[in-house]
């Protein structure tokens, strides 16, 4: 058992307020109820596959509530609002305070035993951790190079509606740069065993999108950064004018940042009023695309091509790029609106910096190496 994780577990449930007494093990000497108890009930002995690299730990919680003094009928009720109670707390904090990638709280089965003169009712919920040690290809990981600030993989860090859409995807760099979708009718949807035998984040081009929780500036200083991204175009709409109109995979205020396609099929990365030159591409097709903003230029890079460039003029005259305090979106233009943009999405790596020519090269390799896109 991992004993700081179920330290966390104990810790959370310890917050409940509807529970009046709270144990770390399985006992039947409460003082007062409802109550509940925690313990470990089993974990795999080893990381699960070479990509994931997860392990599971899985806890089990007993909420027990005496039926001898209220009745069965007050009971129960009792009992239902402790168990709500109890998965409210652990869904408001899905990573567990950071111990974990992602925990799901799940009610289980009732049960009665008696205890001396009292008469008890207990229900069961499990408590399903997931931890990931992240896989490190030719040795390297993302987050060994300073100034990530977002990690998102379309095989970690999902929280699901009805095991397929996506409300939550969760930042793997440790910024807590995570995205979102709260509204049901516009969340991607979770596709499995797309790339390299795993899952993809699918935007449907119609209304789909992820909004970053913070801002841009969380992601990106005024002056630099650089973009990874594992994606296919699945079908472009025609472009629309201005040019910059476009189906757009991530976007934001003004079109200050912006990854474009159009019906070429081709991509375009857009910055402070400047694009590069266009990458011809295929549909359904995956590509590897860097874009880059450093030293006055915008760069861009698809698979393991040269990089193309093109003059910013604010940043190249001396001015800052303008940063606005609004988040990125994916799948669609600023604010989350046309134009949406019909792709999958593998992975997606922020950096608040312009990498060098060997960093770049590194990410690249961890990408190819983990999808064999090229």
């Amino acid at each position: 058992m991992n004993y700081s994780i179920f330290s966390a577990v104990y810790a959370k449930l310890q917050t409940v307020t509807q529970l009046q007494d709270v144990k770390p093990f399985a006992t039947y000497n409460f003082s007062g109820f409802p109550a509940a108890c925690v313990e470990g009930s089993q974990h795999d002995n080893d990381f699960q596959t070479t990509n994931e690299n997860l392990r599971i730990w899985q806890y089990d919680i007993y909420v027990h509530q005496e039926i001898s003094v209220v009745g069965r009928e007050v009971g129960v009720q009792l009992l239902l609002k402790a168990i709500d109670g109890i998965v409210t707390a652990f869904d408001s904090d899905f990573m567990l305070g950071g111990q974990v990638n992602i925990m799901h709280a799940v009610p289980g089965a009732w049960g009665y035993y008696t205890a001396g003169t009292a008469s008890v009712i207990y229900a069961k919920i499990v408590v399903r951790c997931e931890e990931v040690k992240q896989v490190d290809y030719f040795g390297f990981a993302p987050r060994q190079l300073s100034g990530l600030t977002c990690w998102l993989k379309s095989d970690t860090g999902l929280v699901l509606r009805n095991n397929t859409y996506v409300q939550k995807w969760l930042d793997q760099s440790d910024a807590g740069n995570h995205f979102r979708q709260a509204n049901n009718n516009y969340q991607p949807a979770l596709t499995l065993n797309q790339l390299a035998g795993l899952p993809v984040v699918r935007f449907d081009g119609v209304n789909d999108f992820l909004i970053e929780q913070g801002v841009l500036q969380d992601l990106f200083v005024d002056t630099a950064m650089t973009i990874f991204i594992v994606f296919r175009a699945l079908t472009i709409s025609s472009p629309v004018s201005p040019s910059y109109n476009c189906n757009q995979v991530f976007s934001n205020a003004l079109h200050d940042l912006a990854m474009i396609l159009d019906n070429t099929p081709r991509i375009r990365s857009f910055a402070d009023n400047a694009s590069t030159n266009n990458h011809n591409i295929a549909l359904n097709t995956w590509y590897v695309y860097e874009m880059r903003l450093g030293g006055g230029n915008i760069y861009a890079s698809l698979n393991g091509n040269a990089e193309i460039s093109q003059v910013c003029a604010n940043i190249s005259g001396g001015f800052e790029w303008n940063i606005y305090a609004t988040p990125m979106f994916l799948g669609s233009g600023y604010p989350g609106s046309l134009p949406y943009a019909n792709v999958d999405i593998g992975e997606f790596i922020c950096y608040n910096r312009s990498l060098s020519p060997t960093e770049i090269s590194q990410i690249k390799n961890y990408l190819n190496g983990r999808y064999a896109i090229y």
